[in-house]
């Protein structure tokens, strides 16, 4: 019999012990482990990223990964606006741009929109799975402020010239585009009547390549004499006399033009810069 209680108290003893231990520890869990910030601080909701603003230029699959392949959650009609996270290298699809656009935020399940479909407007664009810029292809860097045009094959600059762009009050728009037009030669007719303080009147350009919906033209201008800094604000030329600027296109010499022409094909990258 004493024996019995001596072993019912050992039983009643380990068993105090243990549920004390039990309420003191927290016990292990997988999901909290993994929503911990430990764990997932760099996909963490409430860390700041930096993203931009794109339109589709036409009508775009959103998809599960960077490729042709997969799976398409929806379709942005044209003109859609979106937010992009990031850019992300993936497969070429057209015109040797193998850049894609993660539309949807870090946090949450990747959806892309394959580059060559959108125009870039603002903002600041993070990288990830690729090192950006990378240096590959060809792209058209134009600066605002300079009033210079450098362009790059594969890193290498390959052609730099100043140029004149847009006036203020028609500014030439800021952000990273693709070439999907070229023509050879290109007659401009104004699309403001005469009377307009914005009319001109018709002339023919012997090379121009579009870049932006809307008439936004890569393009040389015979009838312009004056290239470089100030060329976007009112300024002597010595062809036209007192100039304002372009009318949102970018104006390029004649001979730096004709080998942008020959090299550039569609889908080669514009970025313009401020």
């Amino acid at each position: 019999m004493f024996g019995m209680i001596q072993k019912f108290s050992l039983v009643s003893i380990f068993a105090l012990l243990l549920a004390i231990m039990l309420s003191v520890s927290r016990p292990f869990s997988a999901t909290s482990y993994a929503a911990s910030r430990s764990a997932t601080s760099h996909l963490s909701s409430d860390i700041p990223f930096a993203t931009s603003t794109g339109v589709t230029t036409s009508w775009a699959n959103v998809r599960t990964d960077t490729n042709t392949s997969a799976q398409i959650d929806h379709v942005d009609a044209p003109s859609t606006t979106v937010t992009i996270y990031a850019t992300v290298s993936g497969q070429v699809a057209w015109g040797g741009i193998s850049t894609w656009y993660r539309v949807s935020p870090l946090n949450s399940s990747p959806l892309y929109i394959y580059g060559g479909l959108v125009t870039v407007s603002s903002g600041n664009i993070n990288s990830v799975n690729s090192s950006a810029p990378s240096g590959q292809g060809k792209i058209i860097v134009v600066s605002i402020s300079q009033e210079e045009l450098d362009a790059y094959d594969n890193g290498q600059l390959f052609v730099s010239t100043p140029v004149a762009t847009g006036r203020p009050e028609l500014a030439t728009p800021i952000g990273t585009y693709h070439i999907f037009g070229k023509y050879s030669p290109y007659r401009f007719i104004s699309p403001w009547p005469v009377g307009s303080p914005y009319y001109y009147a018709p002339v023919t350009a012997n090379y121009a390549m579009e870049w932006d919906a809307g008439g936004y033209f890569l393009h040389n201008a015979p009838w312009r004499g004056y290239f470089g800094k100030g060329a976007n604000y009112w300024h002597w030329d010595s062809l036209m006399g007192e100039d304002p600027g372009t009318h949102g296109c970018i104006d390029v010499p004649t001979g730096p033009m004709s080998q942008l022409y020959s090299w550039a094909t569609i889908g080669t990258t514009v970025q313009v810069v401020p």
